[in-house]
C-alpha cells in the first residue's frame, strides 16, 4: 500500500519505552525491543519513515503513554531525526517530566571500519542500545513510582 507522506507506522506496542527509529535503526529497534522483553520491559517500535515531516500526531500520543522516549539514527546527531524529535516536545510542555534520548552518530570523525564494530563503538548495536534503555529506567523509577508502575523489574 502507499505511504503517506509524514505518517510513520507503529510496528509494536508497548508501554515502558517507545522507541522511534529512522532508516536503517529499523530493524535495531526491534531487536532491541526483543532483548527487552526477556528483561519484563514493553518497548513501543515505531518505523518513523520520515525525519521532516514528522508524524507530529502519533509521536506526542505514544509519549503521553510513556516516561521514556528514545530515537534511533544512523545519521549525525546534531540536526537530525532526534533533535526534530526534541523541538516537538519542546514544544509541548505537556509532556513533562516524560525523559527522551537520542541516539545516532555524534558530531565527529568516525574512523572507517566494518559497520556492526562501528555501531557497537558508538553505543548503536542492539544489546548496548538495551543496556542504555534500562539505565535510563533506572533513573526514571521516581517517575515510575509516581505513575503507580512496578519497578521490580527495572532495578
Amino acid at each position: 500500500r502507499p505511504i503517506e507522506k509524514g505518517k510513520a507506522e507503529l510496528l509494536r506496542e508497548g508501554k515502558d519505552v517507545v522507541i522511534l527509529a529512522l532508516g536503517s535503526m529499523v530493524y535495531t529497534a526491534y531487536e532491541v525491543a526483543e532483548l527487552l522483553d526477556k528483561e519484563a520491559i514493553q518497548a513501543a517500535v515505531v518505523n518513523a519513515r520520515f525525519a521532516k515531516p514528522l508524524d507530529a500526531a502519533l509521536i506526542l500520543k505514544l509519549a503521553q503513554e510513556t516516561d521514556l522516549v528514545v530515537t534511533l539514527e544512523e545519521g549525525v546527531l546534531s540536526g537530525g531525526f532526534g533533535s526534530a524529535v526534541l523541538e516537538l516536545f519542546a514544544s509541548h510542555h505537556e509532556l513533562e517530566p516524560m525523559q527522551i534520548r537520542p541516539m545516532g552518530i555524534p558530531d565527529r570523525f568516525i574512523e572507517h571500519g566494518r559497520r556492526d564494530l562501528l555501531l557497537d563503538a558508538l553505543g548503536l548495536s542492539p544489546r548496548k542500545i538495551k543496556e542504555e534503555i534500562i539505565g535510563l529506567l533506572r533513573l526514571n523509577k521516581n517517575s515510575f513510582a509516581s505513575a503507580g508502575r512496578s519497578l521490580k523489574n527495572y532495578v
